[in-house]
C-alpha cells in the first residue's frame, strides 16, 4: 500500500461526502479505507508498545487506536445517511493514521 493510493481513497471518500453517493459506492470506499487503516495500525501499535503503559500519552494513543479499530470492525450501515457517516468516520481515522504513521509505509508492498 502506498501513500498515494491512500490519498486517492481519501480524496474519493471526501468527494462522496459532498454528493448523494449510492450505498454500493460507499461500501467500496469503506472497504478500501478499512484496508488502509489495517496497513497503518501496526506502526501505531508499535509506538504505543514503546510508551510507558498507563501514562497519559499511552492512554490517549490507545484510546484513539481503539476507536479506529472499532470503526473498522463495525458493519456497514444500510441506510445511505448512516453509511455516509460511517465512511466519514473511517476517513477521519485513516487521515489521522496517515498523517502520523504514513512514513512507516515506505518499503511496504502495494
Amino acid at each position: 500500500m502506498s501513500v498515494t493510493a491512500i490519498e486517492a481513497t481519501l480524496d474519493k471518500s471526501a468527494a462522496l461526502a459532498d454528493t448523494r453517493a449510492s450505498l454500493p459506492e460507499l461500501i467500496v470506499v469503506a472497504a478500501a479505507l478499512k484496508a488502509h487503516i489495517a496497513d497503518l495500525l501496526p506502526a501505531a501499535e508499535t509506538e504505543a508498545d514503546g510508551l510507558w503503559r498507563g501514562g497519559l500519552e499511552w492512554c490517549g494513543l490507545r484510546a484513539r487506536l481503539d476507536i479506529a479499530r472499532r470503526h473498522t470492525s463495525d458493519d456497514m450501515p444500510l441506510s445511505p445517511l448512516s453509511a455516509q457517516v460511517h465512511v466519514a468516520l473511517l476517513r477521519r481515522d485513516c487521515e489521522w493514521l496517515l498523517e502520523r504513521y504514513g512514513t512507516a509505509l515506505t518499503g511496504v508492498a502495494s
